[in-house]
């Protein structure tokens, strides 16, 4: 089982909007997750209108499953990347920005 965790910045500020969000991210674990945790959502420093939060995952094997259902792109290798909404396609529309590293054990 490997640990992973994601930073991932949503387009919204609405807890409705996060709260139906982390509902939905449950259909991750179909893609090799075990379990995962997300963080309270805070407002992002850099942007107006956004905020971000962090994921924790528990994978079951390695992160190519999960990585091409979040994304169907990634710059870097897959223990450490990043993507965006624009230059590749995200799987939850409120996604602009997403983190992926496995940290070293």
């Amino acid at each position: 089982m490997k640990r992973a965790i994601m930073h991932i910045v949503l387009h919204t500020e609405s807890d409705e909007e996060y709260l139906q969000f982390k509902k939905e991210m449950e259909s991750i674990k179909q893609y090799g997750v075990i379990d995962f945790s997300l963080s309270p959502m805070r407002q992002d420093t850099m942007k107006t209108g956004y905020s971000e939060m962090y994921m924790t995952l528990q994978l079951e094997n390695g992160p190519e499953q999960l990585l091409s259902y979040l994304a169907d792109g990634w710059n870097g290798p897959e223990d450490d990347c990043d993507t965006n909404n624009i230059e590749f396609n995200l799987c939850h529309p409120l996604m602009t920005d997403l983190y992926f590293q496995l940290p070293d054990e």
